[in-house]
């Protein structure tokens, strides 16, 4: 499956966020590597509105202290692609997840059937 990868949006902020649309899809979050230019994938997500979990994850009540630590500490950015089906989500995060397993995730994702895509 080819997704169409939204425009890196750096930094990870509110006026970035207003721009992506209240759709479902697949995100991803970075943070910039202090040796230059590199960035590292710390978090793959899915959802059904990707502003709105965006913006969840900016917010003060985010409960996942590892995305919390690194966007108030880093530079930080995202971007997304978006995926109507509930079960290609699901697919999609998970053959993303296992290529960076990232460190935010807490756990794996729970879908069987890896689908892959090309990723950012």
């Amino acid at each position: 499956m080819i997704l169409k990868w939204r425009n890196f949006n750096t930094p990870y902020n509110k006026e970035n966020i207003e721009q992506v649309p209240n759709q479902p899809g697949i995100y991803l979050i970075w943070v910039k590597l202090k040796n230059g230019n590199n960035w590292k994938c710390i978090y793959v997500g899915q959802t059904i509105d990707i502003r709105k979990r965006l913006f969840e994850h900016l917010s003060d009540n985010e409960d996942n202290e590892c995305i919390k630590n690194n966007i108030s500490s880093f530079i930080c950015g995202f971007e997304y692609a978006l995926v109507s089906n509930s079960k290609n989500r699901d697919n999609i995060e998970k053959y993303i997840y296992n290529q960076y397993l990232p460190e935010c995730n807490q756990i794996s994702p729970p879908s069987l059937t890896p689908q892959e895509v090309n990723l950012p």
